[in-house]
């Protein structure tokens, strides 16, 4: 199944709340809509100018109250949309700065990411490994937050470090 964003449960059901009560307020419109009309057929002396008033009123109340909650509705969506934290580009999370349900300032890093699209990953490698590896390799790379990339080896870097006494693969 599609993997549902972490949003807290509340904000989404204030979000239904405020949809159930939009649809509540269409009906109640609906129906103050069907009386006026119902008003508006008799004759002068089967109604009384109060009635038609009343009924007309009525009408234009639960106008009034659909728009009212169907801007409550924005308001709450808008809401919601402040809980989700959105990726400027697709990648893999390499790293987690918060917790699911934490606050956040705007422009606060919650993740730190690493593109998934065009990556060259460095990995230093002892030097007796170096012969099971050849340019044009398949490769798995886990990724600490969880997951893996796949890669191709672009390049194996023969010279040993100095200091660590590894080899480079290009990834």
């Amino acid at each position: 199944g599609k993997k549902r964003a972490h949003v807290p449960a509340l904000p989404r059901a204030r979000l239904a709340a405020a949809r159930a009560q939009v649809k509540e307020a269409k009906e109640q419109k609906a129906q103050a809509a069907r009386e006026l009309a119902r008003f508006s057929r008799l004759s002068k002396e089967a109604r009384s100018e109060l009635e038609l008033e009343r009924a007309a009123s009525g009408a234009r109340l639960a106008e009034a109250r659909v728009a009212v909650l169907k801007a409550q509705v924005a308001q709450v969506a808008a809401e919601l949309a402040q809980h989700r934290v959105v990726a400027p580009f697709a990648g893999v999370v390499s790293k987690r700065l918060v917790d699911p349900g934490d606050w956040l300032k705007r422009g606060q890093q919650a993740l730190a990411l690493v593109s998934s699209d065009a990556l060259e990953i460095l990995v230093d490698v002892a030097p007796g490994l170096l012969r099971f590896v050849s340019t044009g390799d398949k490769a798995t790379v886990a990724v600490a937050a969880g997951g893996t990339i796949s890669a191709t080896v672009k390049g194996v870097v023969g010279a040993l470090d100095p200091v660590a006494r590894t080899a480079r693969v290009r990834l």
